[in-house]
């Protein structure tokens, strides 16, 4: 992650890094990693997880998740959250 920080930066590309929605509690280690190293790498960190508990009713959730991955639908509710959340940066930072 440090290598591709590096090379974002070389380019002058905006670093953006996600978790995975999944409610089995092996991606909670994962997810707890990955926001770790957004921080210390200072990227944008889109927690998906909150933004499925906090959007989507137990219903939609469950009609998204299959035992190992989310389908389309779930990918579409991803890119919802990720362009939420960069429109809320956007709209926040100085030009």
């Amino acid at each position: 992650m440090t290598a591709l920080k590096l090379l974002c930066d070389q380019e002058d590309l905006v670093m953006i890094m996600q978790n995975y929605p999944h409610t089995a509690s092996v991606f909670r280690d994962t997810n707890a990693a990955l926001e770790k190293i957004a921080k210390k790498l200072k990227v944008f960190y889109v927690d998906q997880y909150k933004y499925f508990e906090k959007s989507l009713t137990q219903e939609e959730w469950n009609a998204v998740m299959t035992p190992s991955h989310i389908n389309y639908k779930g990918h579409e509710y991803m890119a919802q959250g990720l362009t939420m959340i960069l429109n809320n940066v956007i709209a926040n930072l100085e030009l």
